[in-house]
């Protein structure tokens, strides 16, 4: 032993960790999640050698009568994975441990879950009549995830609404609760009549989410989304409602002048939020209001003759539309911004727009097509075809929507034609209209 040197350490007085403070939710911090995550500073242990653990209480009375307990956490963090009521004052409080049992509490902090922590609208919805349109399915995407984007672990399950009418079916009572998992509800009784629903999500606090998209049952069935000042709307045929495409329309102010009522935005977006650039496979119905409801601004106050104008990049083309009442319609194949316009309507076949009249049909989107919008309020279909120069017949016009006709420079098998002159010719009864158009490759 003799020529060693032996330290030897006497602690004596223990002492508890310093004191630390408690950092984040601030005192009263309102919150919009139910899984908040807390944090407080680092404290140590004067007591050599000694590490520190931590324990979190939290707990809705300020008393701690009952509470929530996590022990053993080795870093000045924690979040908590139970879902938090909403609308409730919580209180949390962090003891730190030395390895010899001494505890230092910091001071207890607090913080409120804003009860408007709701999931997300379901999406997706779609209504499918039997074939005697006795009754109908609903159905929607199952909701996963709150509007704050945490994840949805208390899912209580859907609340359906019906109603007669549009106005009527964002304040009627639920017809219907439903478990979460189920993603579909039979309605019985609908008899061939036009009957509108929502569905809202649930959480097991009660809270509901707000409404998906209107879906509709009637002569079409479809999914419906309104403007914010409900005057007007897109219906999408149910064949063509997906859970991974958002399709919506929005009005845009500021662009009014004396002959335009109101403009509007039809625009598409994937799962992800990503603006969509497509083409419907079918035509979308567009309904614009011409006479407002009571207390909601609407393109226009008096029942004028409208038309509908959309701008295809370059300029606004005529579309037309069919007017009757308080409402003009519109059935579309395109995205983008859309007008209301005040506008003298025909009485019989007019030609409303002619575009591009030199086509590049590559594929690039841009003048890939020829396109032919009129006006038709007569009883007689309009068709349309295309000619070589040497009076021989090559494709037939496509019938985009009841008055917007086009072609892609190809024949009826979908074969490129050669790059030349074409003769197109439309026909409604007894009148023939011509024209020419170019194709350059």
């Amino acid at each position: 032993m003799s020529g060693q040197t032996w330290l030897y350490t006497v602690n004596y007085l223990p002492q508890a960790p310093a004191a630390f403070a408690l950092l984040s939710p601030a005192a009263g911090a309102n919150l919009k999640t139910n899984t908040p995550s807390l944090d407080w500073a680092d404290t140590a242990d004067p007591d050599p050698s000694e590490s520190v653990s931590f324990t979190v209480q939290y707990s809705s009375y300020a008393g701690f009568g009952v509470y929530a307990s996590s022990a053993g956490i080795g870093v000045s963090a924690y979040s908590i994975t139970a879902n938090l009521a909403a609308g409730v004052t919580w209180y949390w409080r962090v003891y730190a441990a030395g390895s010899d049992g001494l505890v230092r509490c910091a001071a207890t902090n607090y913080f409120f879950i804003s009860p408007d922590v709701r999931p997300l609208a379901p999406s997706g919805v779609s209504v499918e009549a039997s074939a005697d349109k006795s009754r109908a399915t609903l159905s929607w995407e199952a909701v996963t995830a709150n509007e704050d984007g945490s994840a949805l672990t208390n899912e209580a399950g859907y609340a359906v609404y019906r109603a007669y009418s549009l106005e009527n079916v964002f304040t009627v009572s639920a017809a219907t609760t439903v478990a979460a998992g189920t993603l579909a509800w039979t309605d019985y009784d609908v008899y061939g009549r036009t009957i509108y629903y929502v569905v809202r999500a649930r959480n097991s606090n009660a809270t509901e989410s707000a409404a998906s998209g209107v879906a509709r049952t009637g002569a079409e069935d479809s999914a419906v989304s309104y403007t914010a000042d409900m005057s007007a709307s897109v219906a999408v045929p149910g064949e063509m409602v997906y859970s991974t495409v958002t399709i919506s329309l929005e009005r845009i102010y500021g662009q009014q002048d004396a002959g335009v009522r109101a403009v509007y935005r039809l625009s598409a977006a994937g799962a992800d939020g990503n603006a969509l650039d497509i083409v419907f496979p079918a035509p979308v119905t567009l309904s614009f209001a011409v006479s407002p409801p009571a207390g909601s601004p609407a393109p226009g106050s008096e029942n004028l003759d409208c038309a509908v104008f959309w701008n295809n990049g370059v300029e606004w083309i005529n579309l037309g539309g069919d007017a009757a009442g308080a409402e003009v319609t519109l059935k579309t194949t395109r995205l983008g911004d859309y007008q209301v316009r005040t506008a003298l309507r025909a009485s019989g076949f007019s030609i409303l727009s002619v575009w591009p009249k030199i086509i590049t049909p590559n594929g690039d989107g841009i003048n890939d097509e020829f396109n032919y919008t009129f006006e038709n309020p007569t009883t007689d279909k309009a068709e349309g075809a295309v000619f070589g120069i040497d009076g021989r017949r090559v494709a037939a016009m496509v019938s985009k929507t009841d008055s917007w006709l086009a072609w892609q420079g190809a024949d009826d098998n979908a074969n490129p034609l050669a790059p030349g002159l074409y003769v197109y010719q439309v026909r409604c009864g007894a009148k023939v209209y011509n024209g020419t158009v170019v194709i350059a490759r």
